[in-house]
């Protein structure tokens, strides 16, 4: 037996009412008679509702295109190396300091123009070597792992060994570390594995700042093994001291003069957390230790920023936090975007900051310079496609504009300090050929205010009005 309804406040609201075709509303139990009026307000107030929520969302995301509204002064630079490939999927990463690109072809390419290997790209002398040892073998080098410091390249094989070769470009001699001549904590680990015991060591993912190497070492750092260590090696004395031993996964280990920060896990792998080793006072303090992903950390001087995941992966922040006073703030401040790729040189630091991906699935970025003095924000010059950041060093910036199969890289140098261009050769341009851009906004002047690469915000905002707009003239008619 069925049960019919019957609704008081809605037999007083339409008395007296009618139909859009005209014919008197019927109030009576059973869905079949249900009034059409409310039917229809409540199905327009169900689409108004949905179209407002859409306009909030994107009031968050409006700030893109004011917030970073003046494009930073300087000139943007175009470089093509030679035996680098445009398509990503055969140069695929960068690394860059100062006068040093670095770049790497993977070895599964056939191309004869781009052998594989890693390949050292000199700026001011427009000009491209293969570092020696990297050449297509069955390994390959760790070009994730590779880093710059003046004219020293630290790089690592791919599995096949628990050392570090240091290849200097001026000299052109390269040293491994660490060697038989290192002394002091040389962990070994051991995993048994039935009757079978195994005792080794992998190192991972180098930094350095002057004589000091610091790394990740464990049984497995390629597998995920659950736990790693850092340690450090003078470069001078060869001594080797464990900076970290704690429970859990200590990595990617940043370092600059007395100060070395890491990503830790030892309140588990859900629970990455901040923290930072004091050379000279030989004290480890925790930076950030929020119950969410903190990753990525990089200390410059007195400061260190990081890659902050608590209000969610499409949402994520940059975070910085000062030494000297142990205070912590955000510097991303648009909260509907997701940022990526921070880099600081000095009292400068240099981000992406990109569309989420459930709004756009292509998660268009944008490079923005934050001033840490001044608080100003600075965007990269214009650009049609999505940005990504290489790498920032003195007042250089590298980054690369990127379709999804086609990649340019550019060196940008702010406040119009123009770096050295390569020179034309008797033949003509060289094979390394550079292109120098004038910077998109000259000096004293603001473009205006349009934020590269979000063009569809404004279209999108001025569908939905259009749609509010249909929707009442519907209703009223």
């Amino acid at each position: 037996m069925s049960q019919k309804l019957y609704h008081p406040f809605r037999q007083n609201l339409c008395k007296g009412k009618t139909c859009r075709n005209g014919s008197p509303i019927r109030i009576k139990g059973g869905s079949d008679l249900f009034f059409c009026n409310y039917q229809r307000i409540r199905s327009r107030r169900f689409v108004i509702t949905i179209v407002l929520a859409f306009l909030v969302l994107l009031s968050g995301i409006i700030p893109v295109q004011s917030s970073e509204s003046e494009y930073a002064h300087g000139t943007s630079v175009s470089l093509n190396p030679r035996f680098q490939s445009g398509d990503p999927a055969i140069t695929f990463h960068y690394v860059y300091s100062d006068d040093f690109v670095i770049f790497q072809n993977l070895q599964n390419t056939r191309e004869s123009r781009y052998p594989s290997g890693l390949y050292l790209y000199r700026i001011s002398e427009n000009r491209t070597l293969l570092i020696p040892g990297t050449q297509d073998n069955e390994y390959g080098a760790d070009i994730s792992g590779t880093k710059i410091q003046g004219d020293r390249i630290i790089w690592r094989q791919m599995f096949s060994e628990n050392v570090f070769h240091i290849y200097n470009s001026t000299t052109g001699s390269e040293r491994i570390v660490p060697d038989s001549s290192a002394w002091g904590t040389l962990k070994t680990y051991h995993r048994q594995f039935g009757n079978i015991t195994i005792d080794t060591v992998e190192r991972a993912d180098p930094a350095i700042d002057g004589d000091r190497l610091v790394w990740q070492q464990g049984f497995s750092t390629a597998t995920n093994e659950p736990e790693t260590d850092l340690y450090m090696m003078n470069l001078t004395t060869r001594e080797v001291i464990a900076i970290s031993e704690s429970p859990g996964r200590q990595e990617r280990p940043s370092i600059s003069g007395r100060y070395i920060v890491w990503e830790d896990t030892r309140d588990g792998v859900e629970n990455p957390d901040i923290y930072l080793y004091d050379l000279e006072t030989g004290k480890e303090t925790p930076v950030c230790t929020d119950v969410s992903y903190q990753r990525y950390p990089v200390v410059s001087g007195d400061y260190v920023i990081w890659i902050d995941f608590r209000n969610g992966f499409d949402f994520s922040q940059i975070r910085m936090y000062r030494i000297s006073t142990g205070t912590e703030t955000v510097i991303s401040r648009d909260i509907m975007m997701r940022h990526q790729a921070p880099f600081i040189s000095g009292d400068r630091v240099v981000f992406l900051k990109c569309i989420p991906y459930s709004v756009n699935p292509r998660g268009i970025c944008q490079g923005v310079v934050y001033d840490i003095r001044t608080k100003e924000y600075l965007s990269l010059p214009e650009t049609r496609d999505s940005q990504y950041l290489w790498g920032f060093s003195g007042d250089r910036i590298l980054y690369s504009e990127e379709t999804d199969s086609d990649r340019q890289i550019y060196l940008f140098t702010l406040e119009n300090q123009t770096p050295s261009l390569p020179s034309l050769t008797s033949q003509g341009i060289d094979l390394n050929a550079s292109t120098a851009l004038p910077a998109k906004t000259p000096p004293g002047e603001s473009p205006p205010a349009e934020s590269p690469g979000f063009n569809f915000l404004s279209c999108s905002i001025a569908i939905s009005f259009i749609c509010l707009f249909v929707l009442h003239q519907r209703g009223s008619g």
